[in-house]
Order: structure tokens, then sequence, then C-alpha cells
């Protein structure tokens, strides 16, 4: 059973071709069916074919512009009709605000204390040493931190970007290769169409 699967599933694949040779079947039978009348049907149906494949092949262009603009022919046909230069438009604009951070560090406040002798002098700038190093400290590993957040940012975007990347590779590809076969077959009916229309 999981063959006979197998084997529908990879006739399948062909399926334009086993849909036009169905419809060539049917119009072989509407003619023998109807045989005074084959000049009718051929035309009505050179003229439907024709008119289908079109329609398939517009469906198809349709749905491989909406995967990328989200929109497809009917809103641009809607859009081009409401730019007509007589037709008045009300113009909004949208005015966002910028936020802008300002990170800074501690300031330290150090008060110089009066020094009569010279050991307190020393102590004073013993003092003064320390507090420099412990500043210097602290502005470094904010520094640090500051960066940590800059280089995980960075990731976050950059992982992103990539999954944008993935995301239109996907869209690529399903827009060459997905629409192929309907557009193949909407072509093959308008080739049918006009064959047969035009040895009638």
């Amino acid at each position: 059973m999981s063959k006979f699967i197998q084997i529908t599933k990879w006739l399948w694949r062909a399926w334009p071709i086993i849909l036009l040779t169905a419809f060539g079947l049917i119009h072989y039978s509407l003619c023998l069916a109807f045989d005074t009348h084959i000049s009718i049907i051929n035309k009505l149906i050179s003229a439907s074919m024709q008119v289908i494949g079109g329609l398939i092949v517009l469906y198809s262009i349709d749905a491989n512009m909406g995967m990328f603009k989200h929109h497809g022919l009917a809103s641009i046909v809607w859009d081009w009709f409401g730019s007509f230069p007589l037709f008045k438009r009300t113009v909004t604009i949208s005015a966002k605000g910028n936020s802008i951070g300002f990170s800074s560090c501690p300031t330290k406040l150090t008060v110089v204390r009066k020094c009569n002798t010279i050991e307190e002098r020393l102590d004073e700038l013993e003092r003064q040493i320390e507090e420099c190093h412990k500043l210097v400290h602290e502005k470094s590993r904010i520094l640090n931190e500051q960066v940590a957040e800059v280089r995980i940012e960075m990731n976050t975007s950059l992982s992103g970007h990539g999954a944008e990347l993935k995301r239109l590779s996907t869209l690529i590809e399903d827009s060459v290769v997905g629409g192929f076969k309907s557009q193949a077959f909407g072509v093959l009916l308008v080739i049918y169409g006009a064959a047969l229309g035009a040895f009638n």
C-alpha cells in the first residue's frame, strides 16, 4: 500500500500534464458525444481554456507578489485608480519622536582637607590617590557593563537579521519553485486553447 501511495505522489508531481491530458480527454469525449456541433465545442473550449489559463497565471503572479509585498494585483490597481490627479487626497503627517539616552558615570565630589604638617599632607595625598583608584575602577566597571549591553544588543540584532534573511530565502524559493507549476499549467492551457482556435 505504501508503494502505491509513493507512486501516486510521484505521478502527482506532474499534475499540470495530468490535468491537461484530462481536459483533452473531456474535449475528445464532448466531440464524440456531440459530433454535429464540433465547431461550436472547439470554439467554446478554445476560449475557455485561454481565459482559465490566463487567470491561473494571474493568480500565481498575485500570490507571489503577496508573499513579499503583503498585497496583490487588486490593491495595486486600486492604488492606481486612487492616485488619479483630480481626486482630492488627504495627506497624513506622522511625527515620530526619537529618544536619546545618555549614560553617565557617577561623579564624586572630593573635599580637599587643609593640612598643616607634611605627614597630614602625605595622608591626604594617599587618601586622594585611593579615591582616584576607586573612581577609575567604578568607571571601568560601568564601561564594561555598557560594552556588554551593546554586545548583547548587537548579537540580538544580528540573529534577527539572520532570521529575516532565512525567511526571505524561503519566500524566494516558494515563489520561484512553488509558483512554477501553476504558471506552467496556465501557459499550457493558453497554448491548448490558442492551438485549438487556430486549427478550428
